[in-house]
């Protein structure tokens, strides 16, 4: 049986390999591997201004105790909030434990 399971990697396609790779499982959305690879591409393709986020959950680890069960849901709730508010040029992404980065792309300078 153990012989089998590598064999089973080579049946993923490119994107579900992908999938692991770069998309957090609870959240969904893109994880810390993938923005750390795609930052110079986002800055390069950079047009007008942009506004680089970091959000935590206040007292998530107090939440989290209450079980683990909880605390995965809420994030799973928070991630969907927060992609429900973005533009389609932003980017969001899930940094690890309760925190996530936002990037506010395209934005007009002088509304700032």
């Amino acid at each position: 049986m153990a012989e089998d399971a590598p064999l089973q990697l080579y049946s993923l396609s490119q994107q579900e390999i992908e999938q692991l790779v770069f998309v957090d499982p609870l959240s969904k959305l893109p994880n810390r591997r993938f923005l750390e690879q795609r930052i110079p591409e986002l800055l390069s393709t950079l047009e007008g201004a942009a506004l680089f986020c970091f959000i935590d959950i206040d007292h998530f680890k107090q939440a989290n105790q209450t079980g683990y069960a909880f605390g995965d849901a809420l994030l799973a709730v928070f991630s969907q909030r927060l992609l429900s508010v973005l533009r389609a040029d932003d980017v969001i992404a899930r940094f690890g434990g309760d925190e996530f980065v936002l990037i506010l792309r395209g934005l007009n300078p002088k509304s700032l």
